[in-house]
């Protein structure tokens, strides 16, 4: 209710009473990581978050997409990619499509032009109405002639 009614301070007060009264229960790890990250609070989301993972790697995706992206801002590219893909192997719904959208920008970053463009299009097309479309759509363009400059063949 709190958290709902945009009391962040009390939520999290409450969230983390929950956990004390059961430290294996996943449900207030979730809403907690969804508090920090809306703070950008990517050290504590990191640790939030593996701490819920380590309770349970399996039924919670977005655990994964949250752990990527508190690695990706703190610079461990390495972290951030190895948990955007297990959450890509859970996500078998594609419902957290921004997994894709931060691959490509870890894979583009590693010049893995053709990789990166596959990514961006997937993006694209489990998400095609979102906000930032068309930013992908021209990032994607430009990946995919930075790809053909270096001889890298397309992906599919």
């Amino acid at each position: 209710m709190q958290a709902a009614e945009h009391d962040p301070v009390g939520a999290r007060k409450s969230f983390d009473e929950s956990t004390k009264a059961d430290a294996q229960y996943v449900p207030p790890y979730i809403q907690i990581s969804m508090l920090v990250a809306s703070a950008r609070r990517w050290q504590e989301l990191a640790d939030v978050t593996d701490k819920a993972l380590k309770l349970d790697s399996f039924n919670y995706p977005q655990e994964f997409l949250l752990n990527a992206v508190a690695h990706y801002n703190l610079h461990d590219v390495e972290a951030a990619e190895q948990s955007a893909r297990r959450a890509k192997k859970l996500d078998t719904r594609h419902q957290f499509p921004q997994l894709s959208r931060l691959l490509g920008v870890i894979l583009a970053g590693r010049r893995e032009y053709a990789a990166a463009a596959n990514e961006f299009r997937d993006y694209l097309k489990y998400a095609p109405a979102v906000k930032d479309a068309d930013a992908v759509r021209s990032q994607l363009a430009d990946i995919e002639k930075l790809a053909a400059a270096a001889g890298e063949p397309q992906q599919e």
